[in-house]
């Protein structure tokens, strides 16, 4: 039997790859710092130090990523003069005037403001998004009458200028029973 010299396969450490991920937030999609992507990873094999290659600071040109992306990061980001709005529509499904007041968490503080539909008539109201808090709508039927909160709305992105169709919002009813006005869900 012959004795064949023995190998023994030992993979050096190969270069590492560098990726740059990014993030997608309101604001659009960015790169994370450097320092957070590239630990400077060292690996030993047969007695040689490798060091991940570092990327270019982000201020020097090439500091791109990908291909065909130019000298700086591309940014995708939500137009500045949009806004996400909660949007409730209220409908009169009383056989006469009804005079309520309607106010929302996110605007002048939950200030309630006075309005009148005729019968079948209906109205949408809206209001910002503040931060991650949607906007709380709440209905009253005059002094003394218990605030009526409306829990569901729905969102929609719109320009600043934005003004709501008559039925943009998540559809609420004014009914009169036995002990007056009360709201419901459409």
């Amino acid at each position: 039997m012959s004795r064949a010299n023995r190998t023994t396969f030992r993979p050096e450490a190969e270069g590492i790859e560098d990726r740059v991920l990014t993030t997608g937030g309101l604001m659009g999609l960015h790169a994370p710092h450097p320092a957070i992507v590239h630990h400077g990873i060292t690996a030993q094999g047969g007695g040689h130090h490798h060091h991940a290659p570092q990327p270019p600071p982000p201020d020097r040109p090439g500091g791109g990523i990908g291909p065909g992306l130019g000298a700086g990061l591309v940014r995708l980001a939500l137009p500045g003069n949009y806004l996400d709005y909660g949007v409730v529509t209220i409908w009169n499904n009383t056989p006469t005037q009804a005079s309520f007041s309607v106010g929302a968490s996110t605007f002048n503080n939950g200030q309630l403001y006075p309005f009148l539909l005729n019968p079948g008539q209906f109205k949408s109201f809206y209001a910002p998004k503040i931060g991650p808090e949607l906007p709380l709508f709440a209905v009253s039927f005059g002094n003394g009458s218990p605030l009526i909160p409306l829990p569901q709305d729905n969102l929609v992105f719109e320009a600043k200028s934005y003004v709501p169709a008559g039925t943009a919002g998540w559809p609420y009813a004014i009914n009169l029973g036995v002990n007056g006005y009360y709201m419901s869900y459409i």
